[in-house]
């Protein structure tokens, strides 16, 4: 077993003895200390860290209740028990109040042992859930400086609605402190659409336990916002939800880009409707040079050309057809003229 450092408040070293012989026959290695007065009981726990105290009620220049007094000033967590052979019930049970851990008698050491293991197991459970406290309250502490300083939006909203939390940049959306907002409901801070928007997102993250994403408005004073908000669970020592924490962050201009980017799509598609294009094969009569349309009508090039592009005609004669046209023209004679 583990070494005991055992410091006993004792006037009569064969009694010390005794309680050492006790818990070395349990099993344990003592290291331990021997005092009778205030004085030297104020040095010993300066000096060491003892594991257990084990106290005479009453010594001459000395007593149990001044000790334990003593020991709690300290504010250190040592297992303090009562050792006595004239200590009455009464008494035992004010020490007991008073903050002392257990009470024997001298004439029964045999529960020394299994008080002492009780004792120091317990008082490990407290040392660990003071470290656990400390630590969970150093977490929550580096928690909300983050949250203070974060940009993004955090809340934490309570099962029956009410708003549990808000770091600055939430309360900052609705030009409030965050101490204006904790404490009344959620449904409060938004228009009837958009609360009820939210609540949906947030009942379904109660029903479900699983986390989720939502694109949301929110709207103050005429100011519409859009937010993009991660929903998730929280849990108490049961396993229960009892609250959804949001982290929501401003998409507002990001929002506005992809309406500015759809509006351009949807410019495009009209404009690529308005495109007309001609592929395929086109019967065309080699004689007069007309086409045939999806119908089986013939018709001019140009009026089906027309039809299915965007293309308009202007009309000039080819010089070809021009001589054929004007079989008479003399060029040079037009030159002559000119000159």
């Amino acid at each position: 077993m583990d070494t005991l450092n055992v410091l006993i408040i004792e006037d009569s070293e064969s009694d010390a003895d005794l309680v050492i012989r006790q818990l070395k026959k349990a099993g344990y290695t003592i290291h331990y200390d021997r005092i009778e007065t205030a004085e030297e009981m104020n040095t010993e726990l300066d000096m060491l860290a003892w594991d257990i105290i084990i106290s005479d009620y009453k010594l001459p220049q000395f007593n149990a209740s001044v000790a334990l007094t003593l020991l709690q000033k300290t504010g250190l967590d040592i297992p303090f028990i009562v050792v006595s052979g004239t200590i009455g019930e009464e008494t035992a049970v004010e020490l007991m109040k008073a903050g002392a851990h257990d009470y024997l008698m001298k004439d029964n050491l045999a529960r020394l042992a299994p008080a002492v293991k009780r004792e120091l197991d317990e008082a490990h459970g407290r040392r660990e859930r003071k470290q656990a406290e400390k630590a969970l309250r150093k977490s929550e502490e580096r928690y909300r400086t983050l949250s203070e300083v974060a940009r993004d939006m955090i809340y934490i909203v309570s099962r029956n609605d009410i708003v549990e939390y808000v770091n600055t940049s939430a309360a900052d959306l609705f030009h409030k402190r965050a101490e204006e907002i904790i404490g009344i409901t959620r449904a409060s801070l938004f228009s009837v659409e958009i609360s009820n928007g939210q609540k949906r997102s947030l009942q379904n993250v109660f029903e479900s336990g699983i986390s989720s994403y939502v694109e949301s408005k929110a709207e103050h004073m005429g100011q519409v916002t859009w937010l993009g908000t991660w929903l998730v669970p929280l849990r108490d020592d049961t396993s229960q939800i009892t609250a959804v924490m949001g982290v929501s962050r401003d998409i507002t201009n990001q929002k506005r880009l992809e309406e500015d980017k759809q509006k351009l799509l949807n410019n495009l598609q009209e404009a690529l409707a308005q495109v007309k294009t001609l592929s395929g094969l086109l019967p065309i009569c080699s004689v007069c040079k007309r086409i045939r349309d999806d119908n089986g009508y013939w018709e001019q090039v140009e009026g089906y050309i027309q039809k299915h592009t965007d293309a308009t005609f202007t009309h000039g004669v080819c010089p070809e057809c021009f001589l054929k046209m004007y079989p008479d023209f003399d060029p040079t004679k037009l030159k002559a003229t000119d000159e």
